[in-house]
């Protein structure tokens, strides 16, 4: 199941845009400079070859590639841990079973890819930054998505009930090994009497009650830019350079929760809870030329293309732990490493824009942006408790894709 993105958050901010938002370039200006017809009581530049400060303020809304495939995670059933255990069978037969043997129909419960797929996030973009009078621009920005949320779950209660006559697939199991004793979970599992059988079923991860999978993308992107004074430029175009430095973070976060809860006492608590937690971290650093293409349409309106590249250097932090539910209690399995790659990225916008008085702009546009060869995990749990290392891939290509709306202001 997927928990939709805060569409209220969204719409504030969105609010908050169309009041005091939007990226400003070097203003397109055809034709007279002569102050216009409607006074506005805002300090905004009323001639624009004199220069002067300008801010900006988008609202974003963009989806962006999730790395994460199919990985079965849990089973409906456990496996045995216990001699001479004797369990009713899903015929009503009472039967001795074997330890390691796995009781129970092992259909998969859990994948990964139930919290896989794309989804909007929305955001914010902020601009700072200066006009010359020769028409070049300084300018500072920052740009952050909103956390998206994707999440599923797993509990005893299987669909229609099904759990077979010996209540077998109530459970839910999943192949961790290597764990210490901390992790040995209460007794759940009951004989043909209804006593609870010691040790039949050990481990947290065997014969469990709820597990749970939530995976979540975050964003942001810290620009600084000079965009240079029109190269070209005619009555109804013009086109421009820019160049500046980036640094862009994708940080993603895969989380397992698992209850196991006491047969004797019902207690499903943090002593009784295992957590599993893979992260990753692309932070990548460099710098980016671009080129823009401004066409004005007239009635103060002009359409703009801009298409860019970056030359980055990814810095990626990984890392997996298990832990109990008391975090700071108890023993650890961790994991963790850097890796440093090269991740190039291409971009492309178009961008309606209007400008309804001298100094003020407002901009509708669509962005387009693909990062090569950053890294992320299509398979996020390992399963060995003492070393969980799952495996992170070089992934060929990230895009997002989406929306911005603004208005940005000269002083």
């Amino acid at each position: 199941m997927c928990t939709k993105t805060r569409w209220g958050a969204g719409w504030l901010a969105l609010c908050v845009a169309l009041l005091a938002a939007g990226r400003v370039s070097a203003q397109f200006n055809p034709g007279s400079s002569a102050p216009p017809e409607v006074t506005v009581p805002i300090p905004t530049q009323n001639n624009l070859p004199d220069g002067g400060p300008f801010f900006a303020m988008e609202y974003v809304m963009f989806e962006q590639t999730n790395p994460t495939k199919s990985q079965a995670i849990a089973f409906r059933g456990f496996t045995v841990t216990a001699p001479n255990f004797t369990f009713v069978d899903a015929q009503g037969v009472t039967r001795g079973f074997n330890i390691g043997q796995f009781v129970g129909s092992q259909t998969e419960a859990l994948d990964a890819h139930q919290v896989s797929g794309m989804q909007y996030e929305p955001g914010y973009k902020w601009t700072l930054g200066y006009r010359f009078q020769d028409g070049g621009t300084i300018s500072f920005s920052d740009m952050r998505l909103f956390n998206t949320t994707k999440t599923a779950a797993a509990t005893f209660a299987a669909a229609g009930f099904n759990v077979r006559q010996d209540f077998a697939d109530s459970f839910l199991s999943s192949p961790v090994f290597n764990f210490p004793p901390e992790f040995s979970g209460p007794d759940k599992i009951t004989d043909p009497a209804g006593n609870v059988v010691p040790g039949a079923a050990i481990g947290m991860w065997n014969a469990a009650s709820i597990e749970t999978l939530k995976f979540q993308q975050r964003t942001e992107q810290w620009d600084i830019t000079y965009r240079a004074p029109a190269y070209y430029e005619t009555e109804t175009c013009k086109m421009s350079c820019s160049i500046g430095g980036r640094y862009f973070k994708m940080w993603e976060g895969f989380q397992w929760l698992v209850i196991d809860i006491d047969a004797n006492t019902g207690d499903g608590g943090a002593f009784n809870t295992a957590i599993y937690q893979q992260l990753t971290s692309n932070n990548l650093w460099g710098p980016w030329v671009s080129t823009t293409w401004e066409q004005y349409l007239g009635a103060g309106f002009a359409l703009q293309i801009e298409v860019g590249a970056a030359a980055l250097l990814d810095i990626v932090r990984e890392r997996a732990k298990y832990s109990l539910g008391f975090r700071w209690l108890g023993p650890q399995g961790k994991y963790s490493r850097s890796d440093f790659t090269i991740a190039p990225e291409l971009w492309g916008n178009l961008n309606l824009m209007w400008y309804p008085i001298e100094g003020v702009q407002v901009k509708l546009g669509y962005d387009v942006m693909g990062f090569f060869n950053t890294i992320g995990s299509y398979n996020p749990v390992g399963f060995d408790f003492a070393t969980p290392t799952p495996k992170w891939s070089h992934i060929p290509l990230r895009t997002f894709d989406g929306f911005e709306v603004g208005i940005g202001f000269i002083f």
